[in-house]
């Protein structure tokens, strides 16, 4: 069902037909009137929907779209390589329609639930890959959601649908920066970020209530004296649930004799900022307490060993 070919006839949608809920959608005419094919089956309407992936840094490499039909049959899905757009031919009928950039066979670092639905349709980001040593990020995710595309045309109305659709990007890149006093003597970090969004629904691109403990493993030290300095790590996330739950930060700290840890929670409360843009996420706070002062290990031989498991950068800034 797959057309490559130009199409050369008519677009038309009737305007009382468009709900365009997230979606911004531009309808362009081929020609202006509607004509009478006797050779065309007027029960199939040739679709052709062009794709602006201005949101994502570059073009992806592949993308699926699915068209639910309103009569209750099944899902009509084509996963491509074109991303461009598609020229496909349909049964007459009303549709709704959900594209995004990948494939749900293609990444292990999702989870895709419910695609023959269009309202529950969802991603989830899968946990077990995330908390990999590796800590690679997942994917950058791009979805659009379209209601209610109307393809109950007579012989006598235009006989074709050419249309565009601008995905929109989900991904939320989370920056966290914490103040730490004595920091000159804490050989490594690690946390937990709470209360931050596991899945996006794939019609609407909002967040739902399912939570997911981000694992923070990759940390930066930025020294602004002999002894204080900041922590950053910066993950990607789908932001923060629809129903704005309390964020907090689990910390432990492994100080330089190997041996003792300090623990600590620092809640939303305690944010002294939480600065949210398209598609960012900053929170900066400071560790309440001063880390504990410990010597550094020392090996059989007499030699301090080398407990520095910091990546250095030179700069605390920001750039939102």
């Amino acid at each position: 069902m797959l057309k490559n070919g130009n199409l050369h006839s008519t677009s038309h949608i009737p305007a009382a037909s468009l709900i365009p809920g997230l979606a911004v959608v531009f309808l362009s005419c081929l020609s202006c009137e509607g004509f009478y094919d006797p050779g065309q089956d007027y029960n199939k309407i040739p679709i052709q929907l062009k794709l602006d992936w201005s949101e994502l840094p570059e073009p992806p490499e592949g993308m699926t779209t699915i068209f639910y039909p309103h009569n209750g049959d099944a899902p009509i899905q084509w996963q491509n390589n074109q991303t461009n757009g598609i020229d496909v031919v349909l049964p007459k009928g009303k549709y709704d329609i959900i594209v995004f950039n990948l494939s749900p066979n293609e990444y292990s670092s999702f989870s895709f639930f419910d695609l023959k639905d269009f309202n529950s349709a969802q991603v989830s980001i899968n946990e077990q890959v995330y908390q990999h040593t590796s800590y690679t990020l997942p994917p950058l995710l791009a979805t659009i959601g379209y209601e209610h595309l109307d393809l109950t045309f007579n012989e006598t109305e235009p006989s074709s649908v050419s249309f565009r659709l601008t995905p929109h990007l989900c991904n939320v890149t989370t920056t966290i920066r914490i103040a730490v006093k004595n920091l000159v003597d804490a050989k490594m970090i690690s946390g937990t970020l709470h209360g931050m969004a596991k899945t996006v629904m794939l019609g609407s691109g909002h967040t739902n209530d399912e939570q997911m403990d981000f694992p923070l493993v990759q940390w930066e030290r930025q020294m602004t004296n002999d002894k204080d300095g900041f922590v950053t790590t910066t993950i990607s996330t789908f932001g923060q649930t629809s129903d704005e739950s309390e964020l907090s930060i689990s910390l432990n700290f492994v100080m330089s004799d190997g041996t003792t840890n300090y623990r600590a929670t620092i809640r939303q409360q305690q944010f002294s900022l939480l600065l949210s843009a398209k598609n960012k996420l900053v929170i900066e706070t400071a560790l309440p307490e001063t880390l504990p002062h410990t010597e550094a290990a020392i090996s059989g031989n007499g030699y301090e060993i080398n407990v520095d498991d910091w990546i250095e950068t030179d700069s605390p800034t920001i750039h939102i």
